[in-house]
């Protein structure tokens, strides 16, 4: 069953013309190894931040890492992230060339630490998470 939403952006796009684009990568677990040790690799996306330090990533993610089965049912992890790597890269020339980004498409995403957004509200943020933290 399909949910109709109400829910509008007036304006969702946003003019990121003096903002660094970039690509970034972190670490995702991949599925187990044969030995049952995690294999861990990385993932890439496209990251927009404003010299305040607010950062915004795309939702697209580029894997660096394929998994196939082997005709015994093990997981076989193969490398690419140069692939991955480029795939991103290719992305973030077209945010850059374009000079605005969707918000219907980017996460907000915390700010920079030591940056003037992270000091107005990100620190605060971190202090409240560590007080739920116990």
């Amino acid at each position: 069953m399909c949910v109709k939403s109400t829910y509008t952006i007036k304006d969702a796009k946003k003019n990121i013309s003096k903002f660094h684009v970039g690509v970034i990568s972190d670490l995702h677990n991949f599925g187990i190894q044969e030995d049952g040790i995690p294999f861990i690799g990385e993932v890439f996306f496209v990251l927009v931040e404003s010299k305040d330090g607010d950062r915004y990533v795309h939702g697209k993610r580029f894997l660096g890492v394929k998994v196939k089965c082997d005709k015994y049912g093990f997981n076989c992890f193969i490398d690419a992230r140069e692939q991955a790597q480029k795939h991103a890269e290719r992305l973030a020339d077209a945010v850059k060339s374009c000079g605005k980004i969707d918000l219907l498409y980017w996460n907000s995403v915390r700010p920079a630490y030591g940056s003037n957004a992270y000091i107005d509200y990100g620190q605060y943020d971190d202090i409240m998470s560590e007080k739920a933290e116990g």
